[in-house]
């Protein structure tokens, strides 16, 4: 999936801003919480309360998205490529001071954090989400119910009947809750389940609707929310 839509939600509802992008860097989807709205009732030009991804990075350049941004009370964010984060300076430059919030392109992708049954890896995600705390961002996690980039080891016992529907509801389970929980008070908001539905609205006929049924959705952000209750769910 690409993240390129920049998605608000304000008092007068929610708003889907165009895609951007800035030197080669393409926005993420961003939620503006009712709380970090400016207050109706303050005194003209007063500021609002600090809140974390709303303040501009420091910076003696030139203006930034994330300073224009922050200027509306509005947080902006992008995906990343944590391989380019880390070879290449501009664009770790450029992730660190224009945006407020970051989201993973893969590196929390099922595929990359659990490879071999078991075997957790979560050290490029942490890389990340220090990052993204030493630059004062948010982070959206993504994406922890996918019907592509999962584990082989998973797709392949699918296929060839070892892992029953009973089986792989208890795998997803563990994962959601691996993952969530490894996390847990690190991430802002979570894409729980990432391109459910076809263009006309009907469920996309997937490995998990083929094993699980359309159950599967309600139980993801079930066992999301319990792995931390603060995080918000997409």
């Amino acid at each position: 999936m690409k993240l390129s839509r920049v998605t608000a939600r304000t008092a007068l509802g929610a708003i889907t801003l165009a895609a951007l992008s800035t030197a080669g860097v393409h926005g993420a989807a961003a939620r503006v919480t009712p709380a970090s709205l400016p207050d109706a009732a303050a005194a003209p030009g007063a500021q609002p309360a600090a809140l974390p991804g709303l303040q501009p990075a420091r910076t003696a350049s030139a203006p930034t998205l994330r300073a224009a941004a922050a200027g509306q009370h509005r947080r902006i964010g992008t995906a990343v490529d944590t391989d380019a984060l880390a070879a290449n300076p501009t664009y770790r430059a450029k992730v660190g001071t224009e945006f407020s919030t970051v989201t993973p392109e893969n590196v929390m992708k099922w595929q990359l954090v659990e490879p071999t049954r078991g075997q957790l890896d979560f050290a490029a995600a942490d890389g990340l989400v220090a990052f993204a705390r030493a630059h004062g961002q948010l982070v959206r996690g993504h994406t922890l119910v996918w019907h592509n980039q999962l584990p082989t080891w998973l797709t392949d016992g699918v296929a060839d009947g070892s892992i029953t529907p009973t089986q792989l509801r208890g795998i997803l389970r563990q994962h959601i809750r691996d993952e969530v929980g490894h996390f847990r008070g690190k991430i802002w908001q979570w894409d729980v389940v990432n391109e459910a539905f076809n263009d006309d609205g009907t469920l996309r006929d997937t490995i998990w609707l083929q094993q699980l049924g359309p159950g599967y959705i309600a139980d993801a952000f079930r066992w999301a929310h319990e792995a931390d209750p603060k995080a918000l769910l997409f």
